[in-house]
């Protein structure tokens, strides 16, 4: 008996950080998205009634999710449903990304499949939790809440670092070019090195101070004044 409870609270620990993993993924696959908005907005020139319809589509997709999954849920269970859901989802943020290279109607398509996915995989989560729940005999749902909001953070600070790589890319491959083209044969010094070597007296041959020769002051002066007029 006691190995059949220590069996069960096994069981039961394992879902309980399953279903924590499951919450902070969908976190992260939402935030990944919603901070991309302005960039897909800018690479794609959309203006706001324009980015209003993109994102449409994934409304519509999590409309058409919510009463379904009910449905799919009692078929294949909660925990398979979070599986084919997420795997959906990925798929759909790889569509959204081949249309931020190729054009607007991607992108609608694969906002369509992200919003259908992440609806079910809300709904499944939800459901694994209040099994969960049963099995544990206290309320956790609140804390599943909290790791979908800790995956939004870290979700958004990725993302956030992608889009700064984004910028910081051009900038530094502009510089390592500049860096690349400059002439190496010599140091950067060598040509003022060298007209300074050339002033200087030959062995032998004596240089008058300005102290010495007071009117050389007076001829830099007045060739200033002339190439300034």
């Amino acid at each position: 008996m006691t190995a059949t409870s220590a069996g069960i609270d096994a069981n039961v620990r394992s879902a309980v950080l399953a279903t924590y993993a499951v919450f902070i993924a969908s976190g992260i696959a939402f935030a990944s998205w919603a901070s991309r908005i302005p960039q897909v907005r800018d690479r794609l020139h959309l203006d706001p009634s324009g980015l209003g319809l993109v994102l449409l589509a994934i409304a519509a997709g999590s409309v058409i999710a919510l009463p379904l999954s009910g449905v799919i849920i009692g078929h294949f269970g909660s925990r398979w449903t979070v599986r084919a859901t997420a795997l959906l989802a990925a798929v759909a943020t790889a569509v959204v990304s081949l249309g931020y290279l190729v054009g607007v109607v991607p992108v609608v398509i694969g906002l369509f499949l992200f919003g259908l996915g992440l609806g079910s995989w809300d709904v499944a989560m939800n459901v694994q939790g209040a099994l969960v729940e049963r099995r544990l005999g206290y309320s956790i749902m609140p804390r599943y809440h909290a790791g979908f909001s800790v995956g939004t953070v870290a979700g958004a600070l990725v993302a956030c670092a992608g889009a700064s790589a984004d910028r910081l890319a051009p900038a530094v491959g502009a510089s390592a070019e500049r860096f690349a083209a400059k002439p190496r044969d010599q140091p950067p010094f060598a040509s003022s090195m060298d007209q300074g070597d050339s002033q200087l007296p030959a062995a032998g041959e004596s240089r008058a101070s300005p102290v010495d020769r007071p009117w050389t002051s007076d001829v830099r002066a007045s060739n200033l004044v002339d190439r300034w007029h």
